[in-house]
């Protein structure tokens, strides 16, 4: 299966179950972010790359942000009807990995309960990222094994051949 289906799965889904009008998951890796969305569109928010760096490097947990907010407006890379944003780190292995973005057109508070959730759906999505990487070395752990049992055929072969030949002689 392919990481980007299941996220944009998920996004979705974690779209639906927070009744968040935006969801996006991005990733990090080095210097490349990746945005996954539910449904990719002129409409999904954009975020400047340099305040998903700086989340991620963070290592903050929940951020909650809203148009009231000095220098909101200066996040997205084009005017957005957007006045809630809830930044959740995606942590694999103690490192931050991405975050998990909700968007809302209205002004709300973030319960407790709210927190709680969203934290499971930040972990949920760090598991598909690392199921997905399992099956990739997984993948790659039987090809070198399919390669190596041909090898030693090969020099199995060879060794015959070269005992058949000595023989001769």
């Amino acid at each position: 299966y392919e990481l980007g289906n299941v996220l944009q799965t998920l996004a979705a889904n974690i779209k639906k179950i927070m009744r968040a009008p935006f969801c996006n998951i991005y990733l990090y890796n080095n210097a490349d972010i990746f945005v996954i969305s539910e449904e990719p569109s002129e409409e999904q928010v954009i975020l400047r790359p340099e305040f998903i760096r700086n989340f991620i490097r963070s290592n903050s947990g929940i951020m909650h942000l809203c148009k009231k907010d000095e220098g909101f407006r200066h996040l997205f890379d084009r005017k957005m009807d957007c006045s809630v944003l809830v930044s959740i780190p995606i942590i694999i292995e103690s490192h931050n990995f991405g975050m998990l973005m909700l968007g809302y057109h209205d002004v709300r508070d973030i319960s407790r309960n709210d927190e709680i959730l969203m934290m499971s759906l930040s972990k949920e999505v760090s598991l598909a990222i690392e199921t997905s990487r399992l099956l990739g070395r997984s993948t790659l752990l039987q090809e070198s094994h399919h390669r190596i049992k041909n090898n030693l055929q090969t020099i199995i072969n060879l060794l015959y051949m070269q005992e058949a030949a000595s023989s001769q002689t």
